[in-house]
């Protein structure tokens, strides 16, 4: 993961943290409490609900890093495109792992955060789409004087 880090970063940065950007929880957290002190912040919600690790649909994370890094592309499809089968301690039964990265895997963090980038980007047009409506709803004299 060394060699394609630069790469990752690149591709995430600066809207994932997870993908090795250098001081960027740091970031996050300065960021967040100079929201939460502004005057005109109502609230701030932050919702982790599950190990989103685990809920990555490996066909579409796959389908995703094909465009936004296919130098890290050939690697996780080799190790990813079969079930993987999980063994039960004093069982013989085994369970098949369909989706999700493997833990322990260390190119977790980047795929993860690479995968979710064409939705990320989605999401941030969507929201500069959803702002300028809302400054093209305002009235002319309504905007804040500087």
């Amino acid at each position: 993961m060394t060699t394609l880090k630069q790469d990752i970063i690149m591709n995430t940065a600066p809207m994932q943290l997870c993908g090795g950007l250098q001081g960027g929880v740091e970031a996050a957290i300065h960021a967040v409490r100079k929201i939460f002190e502004d005057e005109s912040t109502e609230a701030i919600l932050l919702v982790d609900a599950e190990n989103a690790f685990n809920a990555l649909n490996r066909n579409t994370a796959l389908r995703n890093l094909r465009y936004t890094c296919p130098e890290l592309f050939t690697y996780i499809l080799n190790t990813y495109r079969q079930e993987g089968n999980l063994f039960i301690a004093n069982s013989d039964d085994l369970l098949q792992s369909q989706e999700g990265t493997t833990q322990g895997d260390t190119s977790a963090l980047g795929w993860y955060a690479l995968s979710l980038m064409p939705l990320l980007r989605e999401v941030q047009v969507k929201q500069t789409e959803s702002d300028t409506e809302l400054e093209l709803d305002r009235e002319p004299n309504s905007y804040p004087k500087q």
